[in-house]
């Protein structure tokens, strides 16, 4: 770390701008001195994934004087053993290495012989035993560690500890920076350059950082090589991980976000160095990305394996990083927004290493990050695009490339929110080690989108088709086809074999393509599957809400499954509509407010409801599929209206859908309202893109005749 930069440390921590910070800091490092952990020679660390309440997700409760004894916050279960323990041990081990890195950088500022001394203390005692530590670990696709179960722990860890050892220089003995460097940094980076990862993933990208910075510490040239160069390497990371367009691509923000942290860490070492990362225009377009996603009540969206409910405050560390060093506006737009959020502080370590003042929020306010986060997004190289109404829509449509081991064969799924209401949403997943994980969320069918024979789609990239705006609407077309089974990534990354849920055999030949269409107040969403064989076409739709009865509409109980491959456990109250296809359903979302889908197939098709899981997994959602048993293609037509009315009892009465077959590939499709009926003439006949005119409601064929 340079002095420009430990200037800068210093000079916040005496401005008030940043208190809060300070205040934390201290709070850190007072905690580092209380911890009373003996660090010894047979540390043995496992997965924190599985430090989760096997029945409702939650993680459960750490307490340093309780190392056998783990409660679960929701139900109050109490859990002992393994791997609870040693579960235990790992977040233990991660708490210590934050505590060397807080009670160093607040020595740091402000030198303090006791801070000094607890940090000095872990990273000695860590030297005395870590050589000697055995290897293990069996978590699936990870490498193993020697103090925790997995090589990317090894590095999140090492990387705290590496930092710690920096920001002490001047406080060690000849003798005790010898016994670091000899028993702690350099065998921690002969394992990790033994267990580097040979693919493109964002452990790769934590790993290869974590050595890249014990190289520069130890002055390796060995060690650095093998962190920055050649196949794999950091450097390689980011010119193969990276799209053009900024996003990891591994297809999600907090994913994408884990990557850029590692990058951050390094950059701060490597700072003025010749292996600085600043100036580097692939890094700064990974603080761009996120900015055209921040929805409008300060949440990402979550796509692949994120968590739910990713607030923006989550990410006001990074962004104090980019707006320090790059001084863009909106990066101060996103921090103003970020810390206007309720219990969002500005108290970060990054704070003190990057922060500027910022303005009033008048003055450098949150209205750039509101402008981007409300306009269309169009995505076409990293796969993610976004219509966005005057009436509070935001559609999202998935094209994406495959994403590797985190991807959730998801192609074309639709995540739809009306202002801060989530309406249907592709909900992320839960814990690794939560059942719920494998079981349900990494599946096609947990998904706003198509199936074939229910089972999950094959490892396929999506595209952009086409995207317009007119005076009357806007619209999105993707398409995605399984005529091969090439995708981008496929040489830089090597997915597991075992979670190969999917079906080669019932995807091949097949083709998909969806319009999300925004007008006049609706959304309407046109889905069509084509097949070379008769096979099962199921679309879902997973509510964030309840049914709200609709008059007229009768349903069934039933065994049956609309999804032939999801374990029946997942589903809860599966019923039939019995009174034939249907085309009218009501959910009530949770602000009360009610969503109107009214439905239509052109193949004979069956229409199934249930309660499947949400996340977290302690709440439901209503799945609703339409599903067209032994087809060769098919046509879904969904639109969909919210609006601000109370629920009670039936919903009101609905709109009318009409869907008509102008010609072969040309379609009437007509909304019949008592006050304002609409129409629009889909044209779906070129491979090169849809056309849509919007007519009025009487004209009945491509030539424009009235009826």
């Amino acid at each position: 770390m340079n002095e420009r930069r430990l200037s800068k440390l210093r000079e916040n921590a005496a401005n008030p701008a940043f208190a809060s910070a300070m205040e934390a800091l201290r709070r850190e490092a007072e905690a580092a001195k209380a911890i009373r952990y003996e660090i010894g020679p047979r540390e043995r660390g496992q997965w924190a994934h599985y430090y989760y309440c096997p029945k409702d997700g939650a993680a459960l409760v750490f307490e340093w004087e309780r190392p056998t004894r783990h409660r679960c916050p929701e139900c109050g279960e109490v859990y002992a053993g393994e791997p609870y323990d040693s579960c235990w041990t790992t977040i233990a081990h991660n708490r210590i290495g934050r505590a060397a890195f807080h009670a160093s950088l607040l020595n740091a500022v402000r030198p303090d012989p006791g801070l000094a001394a607890a940090a000095k203390g872990f990273l000695l005692a860590y030297s005395d035993y870590y050589a000697g530590y055995e290897i293990h670990g069996d978590i699936p696709y990870n490498g193993p560690g020697k103090l925790f179960a997995q090589t990317l722990d090894e590095a999140h860890w090492i990387q705290d500890v590496a930092a710690a050892y920096a920001f002490l220089r001047g406080e060690w003995s000849d003798e005790e920076e010898e016994r670091v460097r000899r028993g702690l940094l350099e065998p921690c980076a002969r394992f990790l350059v033994a267990h580097k990862e040979k693919q493109i993933h964002n452990h790769a990208v934590l790993i290869t950082s974590a050595i890249s910075a014990l190289s520069l510490l130890l002055g390796d040239e060995g060690v650095r090589t093998a962190g920055m160069d050649g196949e794999f390497g950091l450097r390689d990371q980011m010119r193969r991980g990276i799209f053009s367009d900024g996003l990891w691509y591994e297809g999600n923000i907090q994913y994408h976000a884990y990557a850029l942290h590692a990058l951050t860490a390094f950059a701060l070492v490597a700072e003025g160095t010749h292996w600085d990362l600043w100036t580097d225009q692939s890094l700064k377009a990974m603080f761009d990305y996120p900015l055209d996603w921040v929805q409008p009540d300060g949440t990402m969206p979550s796509f692949n394996d994120a968590g739910p409910n990713d607030s923006i405050g989550k990410y006001a560390s990074l962004y104090e990083v980019a707006y320090g060093v790059y001084g863009d506006g909106i990066y101060g737009s996103f921090l103003n927004a970020a810390y206007g959020l309720p219990s969002v502080r500005r108290d970060s370590a990054n704070a003190l290493l990057f922060g500027r003042e910022l303005g009033a929020a008048e003055e450098n306010g949150p209205d750039a990050l509101l402008e981007a986060c409300c306009r269309p997004v169009v995505r076409p190289e990293s796969g993610l695009s976004k219509l966005a109404g005057r009436e509070g829509w935001q559609v999202t449509v998935k094209h994406s490339k495959y994403g590797g081991e985190h991807d959730h064969l998801d192609r074309l799924g639709l995540s739809v929110c009306l202002g801060s209401v989530p309406l249907f949403i592709d909900p992320g997943t839960t814990a690794y080690g939560v059942p719920a994980h494998y079981g349900w969320f990494k599946h096609t069918f947990s998904h706003n989108t198509a199936t074939l024979n229910g089972a999950d789609q094959p490892p396929r990239d999506g595209r952009l088709v086409r995207f317009e705006e007119t005076d009357w609407g806007a619209w999105i077309e993707t398409a995605v086809d399984w005529r091969g089974d090439d995708y981008a990534v496929r040489d830089r990354i090597y997915p597991p074999p075992e979670p190969a849920s999917w079906d080669d055999r019932a995807y091949f030949g097949a083709s998909f393509r969806r319009i999300a269409l925004l007008a006049d107040g609706w959304l309407i969403d046109l889905f069509r599957a084509d097949t070379p064989e008769p096979r099962d076409i199921a679309l879902a739709c997973h509510f964030s809400g309840e049914e709200a009865p609709s008059a007229g509409e009768e349903w069934a109980e039933t065994d049956e499954t609309p999804f032939a491959a999801a374990d029946p456990r997942w589903l809860r109250g599966t019923r039939k509509l019995a009174s034939g296809a249907g085309g009218t359903f009501v959910c009530r979302m949770r602000d009360g407010s009610l969503l109107r889908q009214l439905s239509w197939c052109s193949e004979p098709s069956d229409v199934y409801t249930a309660r499947t899981p949400d996340n977290p997994p302690t709440r439901e959602r209503t799945t609703w599929v339409r599903r067209a048993p032994g087809s060769r293609g098919a046509l879904f037509v969904q639109a969909y209206a919210a609006t601000r009315e109370s629920y009670c009892g039936y919903a009101p009465a609905m709109p009318t859908l009409e869907v008509s077959n102008v010609s072969d590939g040309t379609w009437k499709i007509a909304l019949r309202t008592a006050s304002a009926p609409t129409a629009f003439l889909l044209d779906w006949r070129k491979e090169t893109g849809a056309s849509i005119e919007k007519i009025d409601y009487g004209v009945d064929n491509e030539g424009g005749e009235r009826r």
